[in-house]
């Protein structure tokens, strides 16, 4: 296989080629599927993040394009003086999502305290226009 080649380059582009099409992986899982020891695993996984072809959320790995995919700014304090003085003058109720993997998800609820029973709502399929 190595015909002259450096192993360990070969290996460090099948870890990122494995983590590409695994994005989430860990690194146990990492070691198992390209029978590598786990020593060896690691090493190769904290260069390549070192070297920013890979990111580390957590015990996770992921390409860094992949990486910022799955990362979510919070809505912050400014919608909640937006949103709620609204809600509270129309008797409503806001439910503020983001779009992730193709699915609405909703991040934030302001309810008006006479239309509390809205919260029920939340982990129902909802129609969406």
């Amino acid at each position: 296989m190595s015909e002259g080649l450096s192993t360990t380059l070969i290996k460090a582009t099948r870890i990122r080629e494995y983590v590409a099409g695994h994005p989430g992986c860990a690194l146990k899982d990492v070691a198992k599927e390209l029978g590598l020891n786990k020593t060896t695993a690691y090493r190769l996984l904290k260069t390549l993040v070192k070297l920013k072809w890979l990111a580390k959320q957590g015990s996770c790995y992921y390409l860094r394009a992949q990486q910022r995919k799955h990362q979510f700014q919070p809505v912050g304090w400014l919608a909640n003086q937006v949103v709620q003085p609204l809600v509270d003058a129309r008797h409503l109720t806001a439910f503020l999502g983001m779009q992730y993997d193709g699915t609405l998800v909703i991040s934030q609820v302001f309810a008006s305290t006479d239309r509390l029973s809205d919260f029920a709502l939340l982990g129902e399929r909802q129609c969406t226009w």
